[in-house]
């Protein structure tokens, strides 16, 4: 994979997790972090495993050895039950734009960890931005958004830093079985076992009957609610949204035939 195309990956997550933490920020109140979380995390497992057995099959994930799955164990507890679960109990506090801000300083971690452990070379311009970064951090986490009188969420800002190092760690630990397997196969691997372990915690199975009771097209539901900042009771505005996102379905699965064809 050539520098520039995993650079766009990387904007193409930052995009995708942006628009992640908005609508499980207004689902997380009535529902719970937990669930939310396991609800998702079941979903995309879904998802990829669906896309790798129309891809071929889940034959290389048994190419992965006993040290890389176990590197890959670590990497799953501590990115998805640990790391987004403590992000989405941190925006809850400080809102979505600080505790994004201040968690997504988790490259600096695995910059610092892979230059440590892997013996990475850190470039001049890593540091300066890593610099930058915690420059940044600092001016976030001391600003005052809250009104006179109130106490600042020192807890949220404590559970967005954790979430970084948590995700830092995380990605440092993956980096070895990423040698060994590709990253659709990982994925194939660290959502089925996070989505398990988060539905065996009381938290997560406490929000089900919330999450039952919330009715769908839920998805339909937030991107409206949160685009005409209201509640949504016009029928036709999710039947368009529905309509809307069948037809991109559409042209992805047409995309999909005609490159396999090719």
């Amino acid at each position: 994979m050539s520098e520039t195309v995993g650079m766009l990956c990387a904007l193409g997550s930052a995009m995708s997790w942006s628009v992640t933490s908005l609508m499980v920020s207004a689902l997380t109140p009535g529902i719970g972090s937990f669930t939310i979380n396991a609800a998702r995390t079941t979903l995309t497992a879904a998802i990829v495993i669906g896309w790798m057995l129309l891809a071929g099959g889940l034959d290389t994930v048994l190419t992965l050895s006993i040290g890389g799955l176990a590197l890959l164990a670590v990497s799953i507890v501590l990115a998805i039950p640990i790391g987004d679960t403590i992000f989405f109990e941190s925006a809850q506090r400080l809102g979505l734009g600080r505790a994004m801000t201040i968690s997504m300083s988790y490259p600096v971690v695995a910059a610092s960890l892979a230059a440590l452990l892997l013996g990475e070379r850190l470039s001049a311009p890593i540091v300066v931005g890593g610099l930058l970064t915690l420059a940044g951090l600092g001016l976030i986490v001391m600003a005052r958004v809250e009104p006179p009188g109130e106490p600042r969420p020192w807890r949220g800002v404590v559970e967005a830093l954790l979430a970084a190092l948590a995700w830092g760690v995380s990605v440092v630990a993956l980096r070895v079985p990423l040698d060994e397997i590709d990253p659709v196969s990982a994925q194939a691997i660290r959502l089925p076992v996070g989505a398990v372990m988060l539905w065996v915690t009381p938290w997560a199975l406490r929000g089900v009957p919330a999450l039952l009771r919330g009715g769908w097209p839920a998805p339909a539901q937030v991107l409206l609610r949160r685009h005409l900042g209201r509640e949504v009771e016009d029928p036709a505005l999710v039947d368009q949204s529905y309509t809307l996102i069948e037809r991109h379905l559409e042209e992805l699965e047409g995309l999909y035939r005609r490159g396999r064809a090719s």
